[in-house]
């Protein structure tokens, strides 16, 4: 088995880069860069690199520079908050002309949708099966353009010494930054780390460590096993979704 490909350093290389390691005694090194920071400097913008604090494995970021290197990530919320939002001066809502945008744009779908309703009445049964489907793909155009859209920039919640995130890593906290990140047009590229250490006590698993005993303790047979695996993913699937 090559340590390069299957162990943690190599293991972290991987899955932004598709690369290897450059070697078993430079395993913390590849030869170009993640698509994070490849995709960053294509849009010209700087990536929100994010690790929840309170992991030991903090070597294992997994992003990389042009040179193969790894980059630090961030991971105290208000030294994020401070270099990303203390500048910012909101905007008071909405772009106006995206709206007009919009608006210009369902008078010309509804124009359309009433000729092909039209036209439908005319025509013959098979001809008519494709315009009714032609009208659905018009109606959920139409659908798409009347849901309301919230692209409002706002400055988030100054974080706390008291936060309750703090048990969480921050992760809560990294996320809402990131989202208004977004909004702001600040970033076009996020990675944030979802990995909570060895201990998530929110969970209620007990004394058991989240990597050593539940990742590599892991037993597909053992329903025990597989009950703890699944807790910690589950909560892990959960704030992909909170983000979106």
């Amino acid at each position: 088995v090559n340590p390069i490909l299957t162990g943690h350093n190599g293991g972290a290389v991987a899955p932004l880069t598709g690369r290897r390691a450059r070697s078993e005694k430079d395993s913390m090194r590849t030869n170009g860069p993640s698509i994070d920071t490849f995709l960053a400097k294509k849009m010209g913008c700087k990536p929100f690199l994010f690790m929840p604090t309170g992991y030991s494995g903090g070597n294992l970021c997994i992003s990389f520079n042009d040179a193969g290197d790894r980059i630090p990530y961030e991971f105290e919320p208000m030294q994020t908050y401070t270099s990303w939002f203390a500048s910012l001066t909101p905007n008071a809502g909405a772009d106006p002309s995206a709206a007009a945008k919009r608006n210009a744009e369902l008078a010309v779908l509804k124009s359309v949708n009433a000729d092909a309703k039209r036209l439908r009445d005319r025509l013959a049964a098979p001809e008519r099966q494709k315009m009714e489907a032609h009208l659905d793909a018009l109606a959920l155009i139409e659908r798409g353009l009347t849901k309301p859209v919230i692209v409002t920039c706002d400055k988030p919640a100054k974080p706390s010494s008291t936060d309750p995130e703090k048990l969480r890593g921050n992760l809560g906290l990294a996320m809402e930054m990131a989202a208004r990140m977004f909004a702001c047009d600040l970033t076009r590229v996020a990675t944030i780390i979802l990995g909570m250490g060895q201990s998530m006590p929110w969970l209620g698993l007990g004394s058991v460590k989240i990597h050593d005993d539940i990742a590599h303790g892991y037993r597909p047979n053992d329903d025990a096993s597989a009950r703890r695996l699944s807790k910690v993913q589950r909560w892990h699937s959960e704030q992909v979704a909170r983000f979106i």
